[in-house]
């Protein structure tokens, strides 16, 4: 009979294996659409992670731009509407703005329960 560490030794080496066909059956998918070099190193690697960070960090003041503008569109939005104010609003616009509030109060409380570390109290 083996023991436990060699039985334990056998499992860890064949995941290992699965995970090692599985890493190389998507490296050959990478090959053949011409996203990964045949002869791909670790430096290539790193190359890639570079021209990825300074890839995202050019397109970023483009990024704020329509953050922006989508901001400012739902600014207005919300302007036009609160000028309705009672008389022009529907039942949609008030169960729109319910569950708007609804929302903000339930990430409030998910924020909350992750600053303090539990779900029930603080240590004390």
């Amino acid at each position: 009979a083996r023991s436990a560490a060699a039985r334990l030794g056998a499992v860890a080496e064949a995941a290992t294996r699965r995970v090692y066909a599985a890493c190389e059956a998507e490296a050959a998918k990478g090959t053949k659409r011409g996203l990964v070099e045949a002869d791909a190193t670790w430096d290539t690697t790193k190359e890639l992670a570079s021209k990825t960070y300074y890839t995202a960090m050019k397109t970023f003041p483009s990024m704020v731009k329509v953050v922006e503008a989508d901001a400012n569109a739902g600014w207005n939005q919300f302007k036009s509407k609160a000028a309705q104010f009672p008389d022009g609003w529907t039942v949609q616009d008030t169960l729109t703005g319910t569950l708007f509030a609804a929302e903000l109060y339930a990430w409030s409380c998910v924020g909350e329960c992750v600053g303090r570390g539990s779900l029930f109290g603080y240590d004390v």
